[in-house]
């Protein structure tokens, strides 16, 4: 078993490309968007992961001064 961590500020294709080269249903995988690349990105990524159940997205946390 494997646990990876992606981070995602851009360029959905090639993180999908990635993703799919990289699955197997045995490894864990938490990938995180950048808050500042834009709520479509959020949604697309968190699209495309929703058919695979060993993957989760991270929620963005803003910081609270």
């Amino acid at each position: 078993m494997i646990a990876y961590l992606i981070l995602v500020h851009r360029y959905p294709g090639q993180f999908k490309r990635l993703f799919r080269a990289i699955y197997h249903p045995a490894n864990y995988y938490l990938v995180h968007v950048d808050k500042r690349s834009g709520v479509g990105l959020q949604t697309e990524i968190q699209d495309f992961l929703s058919s695979f159940a060993n993957a989760s997205l991270l929620k963005s946390q803003s910081n609270s001064s």
